[in-house]
């Protein structure tokens, strides 16, 4: 025979309620009235694998040998949600689901966005800044990246901040080094070919078997600007390099000795030569230099050759 009822209530030695059963609601109600309502499953053995705490508000999946599993289902009754004890992990998506984890702050706004279909994690906006803090073992903050200035700190908290570039084999190529305040690249051997130090204020290219080279390019790649450790040598090209070859035009206006002369005791210097007072004030144009010192050595031997001349007239009128 079978009791149709509502409501099943069980009471406790003092006759309240602790434990409420309302077939109307489809509610299950333990706890109350001075009772602490727990919910306990166990397995064939008699041992807890769940277990529903409604005095400290928690739930206890697994043990006893069990992994405790969540998995939660679409509609289409495919896994999208699966929080694995066993492993320890929680995997989010799949089944034709992406798997997204949005945390909001108090005013329900999203400030944290980890998305499984594009592979974005998102951090900060709605009037927040994202910030990813990594602390020691004592609760330093070691690394520290500033989504509110875009700054990425690295040291700090009695540690010294470096940061390594390595190859699929784990070589090191690129080091940063907080401490010195040193850049470092190395070679396949291992060999460092560029050193920045900021202890020093020095920057050294080439070496471990390498002959440091710096170019200079322009807007179109061109190299004008050359330096050459193997050699020794400083090389400027480009179209900005103009030999004097001028100077040994016929209608090349060169000055006559009397009026160098004039101009040196009055100005101090070389005609076009930019005086050190200049110098001092607007910096030095080593390429236009170079060239204005090679235009005075071809003027000086124009005036070579018609001193050379000169003489030659004066031996054969004596």
């Amino acid at each position: 025979m079978t009791e149709k009822m509502e409501k099943v209530d069980f009471l406790n030695p003092s006759g309240k309620a602790t434990v409420k059963i309302n077939g109307t609601t489809g509610n299950i109600a333990a706890g109350g009235e001075g009772a602490e309502g727990d919910i306990n499953l166990l397995d064939g053995d008699g041992n807890h694998v769940m277990h529903i705490d409604g005095g400290d508000a928690n739930i206890h999946f697994g043990g006893h040998g069990h992994n405790a599993d969540i998995r939660m289902m679409n509609a289409e009754k495919k896994v999208t949600l699966h929080l694995d004890g066993g492993t320890g992990n929680i995997m989010a998506g799949g089944n034709g689901s992406e798997g997204d984890i949005g945390l909001r702050n108090a005013a329900g706004k999203q400030t944290i966005h980890l998305d499984g279909g594009e592979g974005n994690i998102n951090m900060g906006g709605q009037g927040s800044n994202g910030d990813i803090r990594l602390m020691d073992s004592d609760t330093q903050m070691s690394i520290h990246l500033d989504g509110g200035t875009g700054n990425i700190t690295c040291g700090g908290g009695g540690h010294d901040g470096d940061l390594m570039l390595t190859t699929s084999d784990g070589k090191t190529r690129v080091e940063l080094e907080g401490h010195e305040g040193q850049i470092k690249a190395f070679n396949g051997a291992g060999s460092i070919t560029f050193h920045v130090s900021g202890k020093s204020g020095s920057v050294t290219v080439g070496g471990g078997a390498s002959d440091g080279e710096v170019f200079v390019v322009n807007t179109r790649g061109e190299k004008t600007v050359e330096i050459d450790g193997g050699e020794g040598t400083i090389k400027i090209n480009g179209s900005q390099v103009q030999a004097a070859d001028f100077v040994f035009e016929k209608d090349y206006p060169l000055m006559k000795l009397e009026e160098v002369a004039h101009y040196i005791s009055t100005h101090k210097h070389l005609p076009h030569v930019p005086s050190e007072a200049e110098i001092k004030a607007n910096g030095l144009d080593l390429n236009t230099f170079s060239m204005t010192l090679l235009q005075k050595v071809e003027e000086l031997t124009l005036y070579t050759l018609e001193l050379k001349k000169e003489i030659e007239q004066l031996k054969k009128q004596s």
